[in-house]
This record gives C-alpha cells, structure tokens and sequence, in this order.
C-alpha cells in the first residue's frame, strides 16, 4: 500500500505540472520558485484521488525573473541597431562603381575579423547592387560569398545537415543565389566550390547552386531570338535588333539606317531603322493608285526588360475572285479523294496576312509624326518610287511618354505644336 500511494503522489504531482503549463505557460515552473506542499496531498485509500493541493510561488523571484528576460531583449535590440547603422555606413559613397564596392568589401573584411555583423552586410550589400552597377557581375557575388568562413558552418552529423545547421547563414546565401537568378545570371564550378568549403555538400545553398547550373542554361537559351546578356541600354542598339528579330519571317529582308536630317524640312534630328524585302517591295509596286495605305502605330515589343515602339506600312488585303458553285448540280461530280482541285491560285507570301499587307516597318528614336513622315519620303527614294502616287494615311495613337508642359502665354514652337498635334 505504501508503494502504491507513492506512486499516486507522484502521479499527482505531474498531472499538476501539467496543469500549470498549460495554463500558464511552459517557462512558469521553471523561472518561477515552486513549493509543493506534500501535507495537503492527501489520498483515499478508497477512491485513490487527489482532494486538495496547494502551491507556493516566491512573487520576488518572478518580477526578477522579467527583468532579466527585458534587460536581455534591450541589448538584442541595440546591437540590432547597431549592426544595421554600421552597415549602412560602409554604402554612402558619392563615387558608386564596382572599385568602390570593391573597396568596401575589403574594409569590411579587415575591420571585422570576428566577422561580427556579416548576415547584416550581404543583405545591405544585396540592396546596393544595382546603385553601383555589379547587379550582372559574377565576381562581386563570389567576393561576398568568401566573406564567410571556410567550414565553420559545414554539417558534421546526418543531423545536422537534415535539420539545416546555421540556418540563418545559409538562408543568406540562398537569397543571394534567388537574386542571381532573377537577373538571368548562372553559377559556375568555382562558386560551387566556394559553398561546398563553407557549407558543406549536402547544405541548401550547394543544392541550389547546382540546380541554377542547370536549370539556368536551359531557360536562357530557349529563346530562338537571344536577347544580349547582360541587357544592352542603348536604344539604338536595341531598336535596330527589334526590326532584326520583327523581319526573321523573311530571309530576304534587309535593315537600313537611315539619319532624317537627310530629308530636307525634316523637324526632328533622329536615326531612323527601317525594314523592307524585296518582296515587300514588288507588293507596294502592284498596288492600285487609288486605294490608299497606313501607317499604324506606335506598337509596342518587349525585347528582353526594354520596350520598343515600332511603326507598321500596311495596306488592304487584295479581294481574291471567288467561283460560286450551285451545290444541286449533279451533273458534274468528282470524288475528292481521286480528283485534286484544278483551280490556279497565287500563293500569297508571308507578308499577305488576313488584316492586311505589311509592306514596312520602322523604329525612330523619338517615335514622333514627323520622324515617321521623313522614314515614307526616304523608303520612297530607296526602291519604292509608287509612294509618290499612292496616298498614305497616318493612324497614329499618342507617344508613350512624359507629357511635356506648354507655356500658354509664351508662342509655341514647330516642335510643340507636332507634339500638341500627336496628342
């Protein structure tokens, strides 16, 4: 009996330490000073049950307790700040170049070899990027990634690998590899290389690594119109391989630039990349004189992250002759599966589409109506003398761009007035 009442007490005892956690939370009974009082533990021998319990808690030590966990937060929260106003200090150059990034990475180094505060620097480092300009080199992420110690943070169990042994450093990384390949930039062997020293191979950011060498190859080159890598600025250079990849569906086309400072009276000083096949060419010959032709636009084309407008000459797709057939007459049936159709028809070329027929197209640099009015009168001097008789319409919508404010009492100028007109 005595055996089996100590079991019960203890019994009793746990039920109660169940209790209260659950009430009041697991880290009660540990800060708090608990007192038991075995006297009023009491059993039945009879009903085996607990009837009273009373517990004692030393209220000082509880209110001390707090005061350590605050005073523990407050110097987290310091040094939090700390880290991140020593962080952002290392980025206020006014000179903004990958030298300077550089040199930064450099100082870091040097002024913290604990390297105290370095989760903080790559992720202030990760927003500054693009500000210097080596958001696309492939040298300034691996210099970040050597920042970190080789295998201070590699896996030394199946544990710790499973259960990702310095998660927040390798969740670092991992976003930093997420930047890359966003921006279309593909890991080589010797960033592989680099995390495998410093987190081991079985860690999140090698797996991430080695499925970007994969995968990111793939992606870029599905695209049978590459795009150059890292992405060109210049709108030149980007319109003229817009009407490069607009012109693919015929070999025979040909991309001339032209300068509309070359057509006398032209008001805008602009380049002008055109595209026309001689195939186009014979079509805008054949054309009747009094049926008139349009210019559409702007239209728009994303070539890689850039937008281009470009400009359309097309023309009314040509009425075919059509035979009508009685379908009651029974006097002349042929099996379609012996007899092939004997009617002779022209092969429209690719340019014949059902809405029309595209005779050129064209990208300016300002996109305007008189930039779009000098690329007719050069197409007309460069192998299409019929634009001289046939009438063009201009169906143009407004530019896409700032509106540029107009001084109402002051006079207004040619240029003013073309883009008033345009709107």
């Amino acid at each position: 009996m005595l055996g089996t009442s100590k079991k019960m007490r203890h019994i009793a005892v746990l039920l109660l330490r169940r209790h209260i956690q659950q009430n009041f939370g697991t880290n009660f009974c540990s800060s708090r000073k608990l007192v038991f009082w075995k006297t009023y533990l009491c059993f039945s021998p009879t009903s085996r049950m607990v009837q009273t319990c009373a517990l004692r808690y030393n209220s000082r030590s509880s209110y001390d307790a707090d005061e350590e966990d605050d005073e523990k937060k407050e110097e987290m929260r310091k040094e939090a700040i700390q880290s991140a106003l020593s962080t952002q200090t290392y980025f206020n150059s006014k000179h903004r170049n990958k030298e300077t990034f550089e040199v930064m990475l450099e100082v870091f180094e040097k002024a913290n070899p604990t390297k105290r505060g370095l989760v903080e620097f790559i992720f202030a480092a990760r927003k500054h990027l693009v500000e210097y300009g080596v958001q696309y080199d492939l040298d300034i992420y691996k210099k970040l990634i050597k920042l970190l110690p080789e295998g201070k943070y590699v896996a030394q169990n199946v544990w710790q690998a499973e259960f990702s042994h310095y998660p927040k450093q390798q969740d670092c990384i991992v976003r930093l590899l997420d930047d890359m390949e966003k921006l279309g930039l593909c890991a080589d062997k010797q960033m592989i290389d680099l995390l495998i020293k410093r987190f081991g191979r079985h860690s999140d950011p090698v797996r991430k690594c080695s499925r970007q060498i994969y995968w990111v190859p793939k992606f870029r080159n599905a695209n049978p119109w590459p795009v150059p890598f890292p992405p060109i600025t210049d709108p030149f250079l980007i319109a003229k391989l817009a009407i490069e990849r607009i012109c693919t569906p015929d070999p025979q086309s040909v991309v001339s630039v032209w300068q509309s400072k070359s057509v006398p009276e032209a008001l805008d000083e602009t380049y002008i990349v055109s595209g026309q096949s001689p195939t186009q060419q014979e079509l805008l010959a054949k054309l009747p004189k009094n049926e008139s032709i349009f210019v559409e636009g702007p239209l728009n084309l994303w070539f890689g992250k850039a937008r281009i407008n470009y400009f359309m000459l097309r023309a009314d797709t040509p009425r075919r002759p059509t035979q009508l057939q009685d379908p009651d007459d029974v006097s002349n049936l042929k099996n379609p599966f012996l007899f092939e159709s004997s009617d002779i028809v022209e092969v429209p070329s690719v340019h014949e589409q059902e809405d029309g027929t595209i005779l050129a197209v064209c990208a300016t640099g300002t996109s305007s109506r008189d930039s779009i009015l000098s690329w007719i009168r050069l197409l007309e001097i460069h192998g299409n003398p019929a634009l001289s008789e046939i009438p063009v319409t201009f169906s143009l919508k407004s530019p896409k761009g700032d509106v540029t404010p107009v001084d109402k009492d002051g006079p207004v100028t040619g240029d003013e007035s073309e883009k008033l007109g345009d709107k």
